[in-house]
């Protein structure tokens, strides 16, 4: 705690790393603490003024795969991190997506969807329609935040991880109950994710994600500057008067992400062809590659 910078801004956000409870996870725990992800996040969480804690932990959970926010405490299990890799590493690419991107992206958009459900709680903000989509919504525009290079990390490497456990979904075959859990399937996530990408791309005039806007239909791509809006101006309603403004501006001319982040994904089981873009969409699997498991 010693060697601990000083981190400026008061947040309420604790954070802890716990030992894991499978030595198989020993590496993820150590590789996680030695980045020093979860200081980092709380630098970035600290233009937030928040009046109580949040509480932040990575953690074994017994073999759960989860990441799960309850009452202001968030905790991280270290059993998604090892499945995410997996399911990157089966999973073929699609042309403009990076694999090592997906691991960093899916961590830091996970972490962040949480975050929208404790920022829900922590400020009492009222949402219509599902709180899962709500919470997504503000990773992915917070994501955006992040700047440029590192914004384009975290959003296609999160949609890539939605569509590697699409793919591994379908492989086992839907049953209709699938649909009935509070969370969108994960190709909707896909393409929600892209959607608020490219919307911003379209509201902000930049040209960051202007290179994917082939993989979603023309109907709902015409959507997406209203999508990103929605999110947007709630955002700056509910949440940026909780804001220190100044201390943002800091945090949002800072480089978060480094070069070697994600480049430990093992590589592929399996080699193949890249997938199609053609009518059949991303979804598609290349002739004769196997489907991930």
């Amino acid at each position: 705690m010693a060697q601990m910078p000083v981190l400026r801004g008061v947040t309420g956000v604790q954070v802890e790393y716990k030992e894991p409870i499978n030595p198989a996870h020993k590496p993820i725990y150590e590789r996680l603490k030695n980045r020093r992800v979860l200081e980092q996040y709380k630098e970035f969480m600290s233009p937030l003024k928040l009046q109580r804690s949040l509480n932040v932990a990575l953690s074994g959970c017994n073999g759960v795969i989860n990441a799960v926010h309850q009452s202001g405490r968030i905790t991280y299990c270290y059993e998604l991190v090892a499945h995410m890799q997996r399911q990157v590493a089966e999973t073929n690419v699609l042309p403009g997506f990076r694999r090592e991107d997906a691991l960093v992206g899916g961590f830091v958009s996970t972490l962040l969807h949480e975050t929208g459900h404790a920022i829900f709680y922590l400020l009492d903000i009222p949402i219509f329609g599902r709180e899962e989509d709500a919470a997504d919504a503000i990773a992915a525009f917070v994501a955006l935040q992040f700047g440029k290079t590192s914004a384009r990390r975290i959003l296609t490497g999160t949609a890539f991880v939605w569509r590697a456990s699409e793919l591994a979904n379908q492989a086992r075959t839907r049953r209709f109950e699938d649909y009935s859990d509070e969370h969108g399937t994960d190709a909707q996530r896909f393409y929600n994710t892209l959607c608020i990408a490219l919307g911003s791309d379209q509201v902000e005039r930049t040209n960051t994600f202007s290179d994917f806007a082939s993989l979603l239909p023309e109907t709902r791509r015409a959507q997406c500057p209203r999508e990103y809006l929605h999110v947007k101006n709630s955002f700056t309603r509910y949440v940026l008067p909780h804001v220190d403004l100044a201390q943002m501006k800091k945090i949002q001319a800072m480089e978060w992400l480094r070069n070697e982040d994600g480049t430990d994904i093992a590589p592929p089981t399996a080699s193949g062809p890249r997938p199609s873009l053609g009518p059949a969409g991303p979804g598609t699997l290349a002739p004769g590659r196997p489907a991930p498991k």
